[in-house]
């Protein structure tokens, strides 16, 4: 096949075209810069598995006592679907299904969470961050944890996702000083914006399999920043479909530092010299 063609994927009902640029080396490729000041929020670490359809969910207290005094407050998981059936000349039905799916195990400081859930394990860092190494180390050990105990039938999705709040400076005459990425409005319209939200889902051209979805939005929520500060919310969720039906952590743990790779390519590439000087 001639790579100068464009190659097509389909996510959902989308069929997005990714064409190869032979002649610019791949970002993914240039070492990880250090922010002193990163402005990441919460970092996610992420695994969707299924498993056993006899499986006890108790089963996780258990490793509940090993981490009790690190992780004192314990809240049990819920999930629900709801959903709603019409047929002609019948009232719609509507029908809900879910409950206690797990468990959360949250730090004194509420900084720490680790989730073991009958649909996957998680574990969310919140500010301050340190690096990498530490963040996924501890990451790990808890997965190797919940693997042990639950045993999965399979693995579906392994994930990362980080979500920084990038404080800009007013006055600013366009967002373009400091995000690289930004939404455009049509020439003749007034070019202020009172408030956006703009969604972005960029295949990895190294590995079809492999997604980032990036969001931007305006920080809303209530004394989100000091006066004089616009917030903007810079979201990366990168993650890979998988079906693993064996749990080989070297394999695993070898895809989330691809993972890492993309996302701190995509964090670097939507954000201009300015916005990097800001956060050094």
């Amino acid at each position: 096949m001639d790579p100068s063609h464009p190659k097509f994927v389909i996510y959902g009902s989308i069929l997005l075209p990714i064409i190869p640029s032979p002649l610019k080396p791949s970002p993914q490729n240039t070492a990880p810069r250090h922010f002193k000041n990163a402005p990441i929020s919460e970092a996610v670490f992420d695994v969707h598995a299924i498993l056993p359809a006899d499986f006890d969910q108790d089963k996780f207290l258990g490793f509940y006592e090993k981490i009790e005094k690190e992780f004192p407050v314990k809240q049990v998981s819920i999930q629900y679907e709801t959903s709603i059936r019409v047929d002609q000349g019948k009232d719609p039905m509507v029908g809900t299904s879910g409950g206690k799916n797990g468990f959360r195990f949250r730090s004194a400081d509420g900084r720490r969470i680790v989730q073991f859930r009958t649909n996957g394990f998680s574990f969310n860092k919140l500010r301050p961050y340190d690096k990498w190494e530490s963040f996924s180390g501890e990451a790990i050990s808890y997965l190797k944890e919940y693997l042990a105990i639950s045993n999965p039938a399979k693995i579906t999705r392994l994930a990362l996702r980080y979500i920084n709040k990038l404080d800009i400076p007013l006055p600013v005459s366009s967002l373009k000083e400091y995000l690289a990425t930004v939404p455009a409005v049509a020439p003749k319209l007034p070019q202020e914006m009172a408030e956006f939200f703009m969604r972005l889902v960029i295949p990895d051209p190294h590995d079809i399999a492999t997604v980032a979805i990036l969001t931007e939005t305006i920080d809303k929520t209530p004394q989100a920043s000091p006066e004089g500060i616009l917030p903007i919310i810079l979201d990366i969720d990168v993650f890979k479909n998988v079906s693993f039906t064996n749990t080989d952590l070297a394999e695993i743990c070898a895809i989330f530092e691809a993972l890492r790779k993309f996302k701190n390519t995509v964090f670097q590439e939507s954000i201009t010299a300015t916005m990097k000087k800001l956060i050094s």
